[in-house]
């Protein structure tokens, strides 16, 4: 699949790890994965991205748009990797587990079903 036919679909059907706690269609944005899961190493390239919402991404909360750790956050959309990251990764799975699960919406998604209704 083209890049940006990846990110129109990562975009279209929102939060991965939302979706994962039973929340639909949070508007997101694209996560690259990075080698072993920690910040600041080498990005894995195009093919290793997910759509994580501001919360799961960057533990912003959605209710102030503040980045802190919000009690309503935690229990609306579960762990945020930012504030909670060992709870994420026992919740969602690691990035490998992420990426398994959006290519299977993604190609769901491109075969024209609802993957979010699942």
């Amino acid at each position: 699949m083209k890049p940006d036919l990846r990110d129109y679909a990562i975009r279209d059907l929102g939060c991965t790890a939302c979706s994962l706690f039973g929340q639909s269609r949070v508007p997101c944005e694209k996560h690259h994965l990075n080698e072993g899961d920690q910040p600041g190493r080498k990005r894995r390239g195009e093919a290793y991205t997910v759509g994580l919402c501001q919360w799961h991404h960057v533990g912003r909360c959605h209710c102030t748009g503040a980045i802190k750790n919000c009690p309503r956050c935690y229990v609306t959309y579960g762990p945020s990797w930012r504030h909670h990251k060992r709870e994420f990764i026992q919740t969602f799975g690691d990035g490998d587990a992420l990426l398994a699960f959006q290519n299977e919406r993604i190609e769901k998604w491109h075969r024209g079903t609802k993957p979010w209704a699942a």
